[in-house]
């Protein structure tokens, strides 16, 4: 008797590994689109590579994600809105915001205040010259 309950929590086990290394696999797969919608373009660049994201669960919509791509592709990045350029001095680890993927520079953020954000808010893509590297901040009110 014990063998097979010894058994059935073993299939548990690896069933609710299996479960949950899909779930990360879709999470995972799913973030350009996350992106993408969040500067609202249809798709996301093919170059684009999404390191890592945080989402706090807070009453407003807060997402910031650290994401590497071609140059050549990242100005697809901003076709979405209306962007603000702004010039700036500070690393991807001083900007106030999370601390999501590796620190390097940032010298431009691109801001923008989308009217369909009924209650304010914005959408910002911060990088460095190169334009490599970039850190895409959302909040919505």
């Amino acid at each position: 008797m014990w063998h097979k309950i010894g058994k059935a929590f073993i299939w548990f086990f690896v069933a609710l590994y299996l479960a949950i290394m899909i779930l990360w696999l879709v999470y995972y797969l799913q973030q350009p689109q996350m992106v993408a919608n969040i500067l609202n373009i249809k798709t996301p660049p093919k170059s684009l590579r999404v390191i890592e994201c945080e989402s706090p669960i807070t009453t407003d919509v807060l997402t910031t994600c650290s994401v590497e791509i071609s140059q050549n592709e990242f100005p697809q990045l901003l076709v979405g809105y209306n962007f603000e350029k702004i010039a700036i001095n500070a690393t991807s680890h001083t900007l106030g915001l999370p601390k999501v993927g590796s620190e390097f520079a940032v010298n431009i953020e691109y801001s923008v205040q989308p009217s369909d954000f009924k209650y304010g808010g914005f959408v910002r893509v911060i990088t460095n010259n190169e334009k490599k590297h970039a850190i895409i901040d959302l909040y919505i009110e």
